[in-house]
C-alpha cells in the first residue's frame, strides 16, 4: 500500500503526537513511522491498518 507521506504526518500532527506517542499507541516502531513519513518504504497493509487505529482514522485516509 502507498502511504501519502504528508497526510500521516499531519494527522499525526494534529492529535498532537510526537513519533514516540503515535508508535506506542500503534504498537509499530518509531522508526516505521519515521520512514513511512519520510516516503522510505509503502508499509503493508497490517502495519498501516495499526497506525490508522492509533489515529482514530481510516486506512483510506492515509493512503489518500
Amino acid at each position: 500500500m502507498k502511504v501519502n507521506s504528508s497526510k500521516l504526518f499531519e494527522l499525526r500532527a494534529s492529535k498532537g503526537y510526537t513519533l514516540e506517542e503515535l508508535a506506542k499507541k500503534s504498537n509499530v516502531t518509531v522508526r516505521t513511522i519515521i520512514n513511512l513519513e519520510q516516503s522510505h518504504t509503502n508499509g503493508n497493509a497490517v502495519t498501516i491498518g495499526k497506525i490508522a487505529k492509533g489515529l482514530d482514522t481510516n486506512v483510506k485516509e492515509i493512503c489518500s
